[in-house]
């Protein structure tokens, strides 16, 4: 049979020698900005944070609409990606996954700037090492949220210096 080289359109690469694999979603994520138009473009390297939550929020009815199928698929695309291999964004998709339903024009750019993001980092991979503590981060933000007034609480869990598990709840 062999080592297993690729899972649910995760890639696994080992090194025996330094005795690590990585996982990566290059193959899946070039295939989600195919589809939504980001392949042919190239960026360089961006940084992507949501700050402010004035910005995300009920949209008010005199706002720009767009299509919210469009964006329902970029969500579940990235969510896939999110889970698995990208710690990175899960704060900020977390917060846009709030609204999914009459949307206005400022979500569009949001989840453009994340795709630009996407494809400028897009051979970002989780590398694991058999060697490390095992330690939890976790942080809250306790009511910043306009909208709801509820917290966010978001989790990390290290292995020596590779994440293991992550999360983002409201």
């Amino acid at each position: 049979m062999g080592n297993i080289s690729k899972i649910l359109d995760i890639r696994i690469t080992r090194n025996y020698t330094s005795k690590t694999f990585e996982l990566n979603q290059e193959q899946y994520i070039n295939k989600f900005l195919t589809k939504f138009g980001f392949s042919n473009r190239i960026y360089k390297l961006i940084s992507f944070s949501i700050d402010s939550y004035k910005d995300l929020c009920p949209d008010i009815s005199t706002d720009n609409r767009i299509d919210a199928i469009w964006y329902r698929e970029i969500i579940e695309s990235v969510i896939y990606t999110m889970i698995y291999i990208r710690p990175d964004i899960v704060f900020a998709f977390e917060r846009l996954s709030q609204y999914i339903q009459d949307l206005y024009k400022y979500y569009k750019y949001t989840v453009c700037c994340i795709l630009r993001y996407f494809k400028s980092s897009i051979s970002t991979r989780i590398s694991f090492r058999s060697k490390g503590n095992f330690v939890i981060y976790s942080d809250a933000d306790y009511t910043t949220d306009k909208s709801d007034r509820k917290s966010i609480t978001v989790s990390i869990s290290l292995l020596g210096e590779e994440p293991v598990f992550w999360a983002s709840k409201k």
